[in-house]
């Protein structure tokens, strides 16, 4: 059990950002794992980078709300440290960021399945926690204009998905004339 924030202030404890101390370049990182293990990149919706979260099917969902209830989301924070790093000039930024912080998840589908909600309630419920700079504000919802390259599903179910016995027609046959 983790202690308690009381425990941690108590006792003088503070967390620290390894980042802030130690250089870490994300590009370089992904290169080098890349190239020397190749390990390839994915596509993850809600920014252009082909490398955050790829493990995890969900992230353009949080991203997509984050757009909703604070106007940006993961591709803006993404350009702004491209931008300060020198990668991109922020017009680029600013494009890369219009092109992909309001584009509708597919995955939001897959969501909207497992918890049972229709899109005007999660929208609903997402706007109940707009920022209130935001509250009179509508922000564009674009549809995304290309198809995910890879299944949007958790990797636990494309398993089950792949090995899971399919009926072929000699076995229907059997199956309806046994009832």
């Amino acid at each position: 059990e983790s202690p308690s924030i009381e425990e941690c202030r108590k006792i003088g404890l503070k967390g620290i950002h390894l980042g802030d101390y130690i250089f870490w370049d994300d590009e370089r990182q992904t290169e080098f794992v890349r190239d020397t293990y190749d390990w390839r990149e994915t596509e993850i919706e809600g920014t252009y980078k082909k490398y955050k979260s790829a493990e995890c099917i969900m992230p353009g969902v949080h991203d997509f709300t984050n757009y909703l209830k604070r106007g940006y989301s993961r591709a803006s924070f993404h350009a702004s440290v491209d931008v300060r790093s020198g990668l991109l000039t922020r017009e680029e930024a600013f494009q890369l960021a219009s092109k992909y912080d309001p584009v509708r998840p597919e995955v939001l589908d897959y969501y909207l399945k497992i918890t049972g909600l229709s899109e005007e309630e999660f929208y609903k419920i997402i706007g109940k926690h707009k920022m209130p700079q935001l509250k009179n504000v509508k922000l564009p919802v674009k549809r995304k204009k290309w198809k995910n390259t890879e299944k949007l599903l958790p990797y636990a179910q494309q398993v089950i998905n792949k090995y899971k016995p399919v009926k072929t027609r000699h076995a229907r046959k059997a199956t309806r004339r046994s009832k």
